[in-house]
């Protein structure tokens, strides 16, 4: 009988670590750009693309999530992508609650009536098992924020990293909602 709880113990001791170790990984893996003190450029908001733009660091069609696709089909979609402990994550959130764009947090947050015709998604990248941020962020690195929406069976869509502060490629926190409103207009042009 104790050889078998001994066993047990072990065995229980063992997983437990298996799976600290592979948060501590996933934690590790993060890039949170406030925390590097490093904040990425970004490629300025020209038009929304279909495939990735030159320099990117990825080619061709990004294979999106099949949720995504669903949600841009009848409306525009945007992903903020987030970890625990990023300040910069924290300030993109409260700039955005701040501006009347988002409610609630970053867990379980949404657009506020005012952006009623989108659809927010917030993910923590350290709780992504699919890595849905790789698709559309080499580095992983947070925040990562990305607008999309279908038209005639394609998925067109921008994404930048880092807070929207006008710097480095990114849109101030007034180009985005101009981004949003961009997207509503071609998506839904008689609207």
């Amino acid at each position: 009988m104790k050889k078998l709880l001994l066993c047990t113990a072990i065995i229980l001791l063992v997983s437990g670590a298996y799976l600290c170790y592979n948060k501590t990984k996933k934690l590790n893996e993060m890039v949170c750009q406030g925390c590097i003190a490093i904040v990425s450029k970004s490629q300025k908001f020209g038009e929304f693309w279909i495939e990735y733009p030159h320099n990117y660091g990825m080619n061709g069609i990004p294979t999106h999530p099949e949720w995504a696709i669903n949600f841009s089909k009848n409306n525009i979609l945007m992903i903020f992508f987030y970890g625990p402990a990023c300040e910069p994550c924290k300030q993109q959130w409260e700039e955005m609650k701040n501006e009347g764009m988002v409610e609630g947090s970053e867990e379980d947050g949404k657009f506020s009536q005012n952006f009623s015709y989108a659809i927010l998604v917030t993910i923590d990248i350290s709780k992504d098992a699919e890595n849905t941020i790789g698709i559309y962020n080499s580095k992983s690195s947070v925040p990562t924020t990305v607008i999309m929406f279908e038209k005639n069976e394609k998925i067109y869509w921008y994404a930048f990293s880092g807070p929207p502060d006008g710097k480095g490629g990114r849109p101030s926190i007034d180009e985005l909602k101009n981004i949003l409103e961009k997207a509503k207009g071609e998506k839904w042009p008689a609207i």
